[in-house]
């Protein structure tokens, strides 16, 4: 098979420049090269598409070729059931029973999200699952996360630094926030002006982290957070 240029493959890569604050470097329309006879498979999570190659010379016979990188692979062919998503964590809890365990909602990097439900059936019918950090972004579902498992009390923390107070005026204990490894006074200063009763000030708090967390986002994870600290 051949590669031929495929121009809505190159529109899809831009875009995704785009949202990232970027300009496409020309090196990346390498990637819009799809097979001539061959098939595509999309990437909603990358730049680079799959690719099928049938051999033309042997039918039947095919070569695949998938992205490397894990946030982009796992979600192309990976989105576990409800069932299945229970069964791995109820299982990798019971088999450290005197270890609290915290779950992990993070759909950006895996492309799937716990639901509601499925962290409300864990934390009521695995005694050492204690908690979880939502990195969803989305404040909604942290609510929900807070008000479906607040009878056993079930411990959530916010996962978004340009969330954290919000998340503590729905009820979070606290955050696990990237800026805490390289500026913690202007995390710290949030949490602790919350705490205090200052909500004013913490809002006024959570308005200073924001600009700089948000700088971040023009650069790869987890690059930027690694040249922030570098620089302090």
């Amino acid at each position: 098979d051949t590669l031929r240029f495929d121009e809505a493959e190159l529109e899809k890569i831009r875009a995704f420049f785009t949202a990232w604050g970027r300009t496409m470097p020309e090196n990346n329309k390498k990637q819009a090269m799809v097979p001539t006879h061959g098939r595509k498979i999309p990437n909603a999570n990358g730049t680079a598409p799959g690719m099928i190659f049938e051999d033309q010379a042997a039918p039947g016979k095919y070569a695949v070729l998938l992205p490397g990188p894990p946030k982009e692979l796992q979600p192309m062919f990976l989105k576990p059931t409800y069932a299945e998503l229970y069964d791995h964590f109820k299982t990798i809890a019971e088999s450290v029973p005197e270890t609290p365990v915290l779950l992990y909602n993070n759909p950006g990097r895996v492309g799937y999200t716990l639901s509601a439900q499925l962290v409300e059936e864990l934390a009521h019918t695995v005694p050492n699952i204690v908690g979880m950090k939502d990195t969803s972004g989305d404040i909604t579902q942290t609510s929900e996360f807070i008000r479906r498992t607040r009878d056993v009390e079930f411990k959530v923390f916010g996962g978004k630094d340009t969330l954290l107070y919000a998340s503590l005026c729905h009820g979070a204990v606290g955050g696990v926030c990237t800026a805490a490894n390289f500026m913690p006074e202007l995390i710290t200063d949030v949490y602790n002006k919350y705490a205090a009763g200052d909500l004013a000030g913490s809002l006024e708090a959570q308005f200073k982290l924001n600009p700089v967390r948000l700088s971040m986002d023009a650069a790869s994870f987890p690059v930027a957070a690694k040249d922030m600290a570098n620089l302090r």
